[in-house]
């Protein structure tokens, strides 16, 4: 099969889907693993090969209604029910093949009649990729936008006396050499109106054995292995989690390990060879 694995950045205007960009290339290595033809761009479509869009949610609606119906869109955005849903979502349902990388928004996506598949993220040997810095001078890392919760972290974790580091609109060679120095990562949720662990920004993380500290509530929807993987702290642990593991490097060693072999068990290759077999099924009983 031929496949156009197609990453929306909007042209470069919408910095934020670029943190799409470790998925793409884990699905561009996998379905070549498995003998397909993928071409692969930023902002572009094939008239010729299956269409894979991440980030479809943000493609103008005249240019979304021309794509054909063995389109597959794979979403990544926590979704919060029908009413709030973007219209190029709606029509994505309405047209073409939903894949979406967790359980949690099943409800919203049945509640459309889509032709859903859950393909969860995955791992691809070219991810593992960030050496470890030979001295890690930074205790504490965390990056993405600058919500609230992150912001109360952030303070906390300076004023405590480590050395933490927050970084905004950061990707690729950059951000990594930041990863390589640092100690720990600490992940906390930006969004809190649908409560979705970020998998998409941990899974590499874990892929290239880095600590992770996630601050996580009880409503929080994260799958139990990834749970497994890391070290979940309640709010009021964080700060002190953080301490134990930076000064405890046993400890995090055994964090990183633990996290990386969590990873590595999701092979992308069978998630997409499974998607895929399911998906090419129900468009030969469509045809």
């Amino acid at each position: 099969m031929n496949y156009h694995v197609t990453h929306i950045t909007c042209n470069g205007q919408a910095h934020g889907l670029n943190g799409y960009r470790e998925v793409v290339e884990s699905v561009i290595w996998g379905l070549r693993e498995l003998g397909h033809t993928v071409e692969s761009g930023l902002d572009t479509f094939s008239s010729s090969a299956t269409n894979i869009v991440f980030g479809a949610q943000m493609v103008e609606m005249d240019v979304l209604e021309k794509l054909p119906p063995s389109t597959i869109v794979y979403n990544f955005e926590q979704l919060r029910g029908t009413t709030s849903l973007k219209p190029q979502l709606i029509h994505a349902a309405a047209n073409f093949r939903i894949w979406d990388y967790t359980e949690a928004n099943v409800d919203v996506w049945r509640s459309l009649n889509a032709d859903l598949r859950i393909v969860p993220v995955g791992y691809a040997e070219p991810l593992t990729r960030i050496p470890r810095a030979a001295t890690q001078d930074i205790d504490v890392l965390m990056y993405g936008s600058p919500g609230p919760d992150r912001m109360d972290a952030f303070f906390h974790l300076c004023h405590s006396g480590l050395k933490t580091v927050f970084v905004c609109g950061l990707y690729g060679s950059a951000r990594d050499e930041l990863i390589s120095r640092s100690k720990i990562i600490v992940n906390i949720n930006f969004y809190t109106a649908k409560k979705i662990f970020e998998v998409v920004r941990v899974s590499y993380l874990l892929a290239n054995r880095k600590a992770v500290v996630a601050d996580i509530d009880p409503e929080t929807y994260i799958e139990e292995d990834i749970r497994a993987g890391i070290c979940v702290a309640a709010p009021s642990m964080l700060v002190q989690e953080c301490h134990d593991i930076a000064a405890n490097e046993s400890r995090r060693r055994a964090i990183e390990e633990s996290g990386f072999e969590v990873i590595r068990s999701r092979d992308i290759r069978p998630i997409l060879e499974a998607a895929l077999a399911n998906s090419d099924q129900r468009v030969q009983r469509r045809v």
